[in-house]
């Protein structure tokens, strides 16, 4: 009563929600979506996200680069959009807090050594997690493409058939892949020569002290248990 919903104007879902509810102030948020207060496209995503976005009815858009990466952070940098607006920032000010937030929590995380571009992303990963950030790496500009994959824990009946989806996914791309633990190292008979397959971290590790990964865009995904962390030095 009272309250303020954003909604993602692209979602059905969310809109068949929406429609469902007597809601009296709703604010839309998205790409396609007429309705839209908030409207936003992707310019580029290499890594960094790219976009450019503007408010129903003005002439003018704003282009910001974020320190985010992925795709699939489109609609979460709009929905953020959508509510400093609502709160009166002014355009300059909602660019500049896109510019200069920085994640830090291994999400979706840019970091740039010395030879490589890392996309950090090991808090956690689940099947959807990782066929996205798959999806977006395959999408991004770069030379050299690196996947390492960690297992993904909690599947339980599922874990076998779950794995070998990610493992099929993988290789079906243009990149290097690297697979650790025991649930992917269990499908390696049963499928096609590729990739590299390790069962625990360790053994990745003294892989990639022989062979180090230079001039390369490495994606790092795996669950937390798996403390994929311990790999960024090598890099």
């Amino acid at each position: 009563e009272g309250g303020v919903v954003f909604v993602n104007g692209d979602d059905a879902s969310l809109l068949e929600m929406a429609a469902a509810r007597p809601l009296k102030h709703v604010i839309y948020y998205g790409t396609q979506n007429a309705n839209n207060l908030i409207n936003g496209k992707l310019i580029e995503n290499s890594p960094h996200l790219v976009l450019e976005w503007w408010q129903r009815g003005s002439t003018i858009k704003h282009t910001v680069k974020s320190q985010l990466t992925g795709v699939y952070n489109l609609d979460n940098i709009l929905a953020a959009i959508a509510v400093a607006n609502h709160l009166g920032l002014s355009p300059d000010e909602i660019c500049k807090g896109i510019r200069e937030y920085q994640p830090k929590n291994n999400r979706s995380q840019v970091v740039q050594t010395a030879t490589n571009t890392l996309i950090c992303d090991y808090y956690n990963a689940n099947p959807s997690s990782m066929a996205v950030a798959i999806d977006n790496i395959d999408k991004i500009t770069a030379d050299k493409k690196v996947l390492i994959l960690g297992d993904m824990f909690e599947m339980g009946a599922e874990a076998a058939a779950e794995h070998k989806a990610i493992i099929e996914k993988a290789l079906s791309i243009n990149a290097e892949v690297i697979f650790i633990g025991k649930e992917f190292a269990n499908q390696a008979p049963q499928l096609p020569e590729g990739g590299a397959f390790y069962e625990n971290t360790e053994e990745a590790i003294v892989a990639l002290q022989a062979n180090p990964i230079k001039n390369a865009t490495v994606l790092i995904k795996g669950s937390r248990g798996m403390a994929l962390e311990r790999l960024v030095e090598l890099f």
